[in-house]
């Protein structure tokens, strides 16, 4: 755990370039750390995060993780810390706590 948290700290953008997924515990660390990531879009991850804080490329498309890891590489060290900003921001949107309390206004709604 600690040598994990300690290469996505020293990272710039942190990839995580999955064929398949619902949700993403490497995601969550990435931006509770503050970093933008790149990203497919496949299952819900677009859900958890905009182009505020990550790079997008389609999983079929032959050249586009490429493309996204370029994008980033293009990006200088002021766009990356805004977007490490939000990253951070959209991390903690995502505390337990405050997604509970959604789910209990939605079940007290009904």
């Amino acid at each position: 755990d600690e040598d994990l948290a300690h290469l996505i700290h020293s990272a710039d953008v942190v990839v995580l370039p999955f064929h398949e997924v619902f949700t993403s515990g490497s995601l969550v660390m990435a931006l509770t750390m503050g970093k933008p990531v790149i990203l497919p879009r496949v299952g819900l991850l677009s859900e958890y995060v905009d182009e505020d804080c990550a790079f997008f490329y389609q999983p079929g498309e032959v050249d586009g993780l490429a493309a996204a890891l370029q994008r980033a590489a293009a990006c200088d060290r002021t766009v990356l810390h805004r977007m490490g900003l939000a990253a951070a921001q959209r991390a903690q949107a995502l505390d337990w706590f405050r997604i509970a309390e959604g789910i209990a206004r939605v079940y007290r709604s009904g």
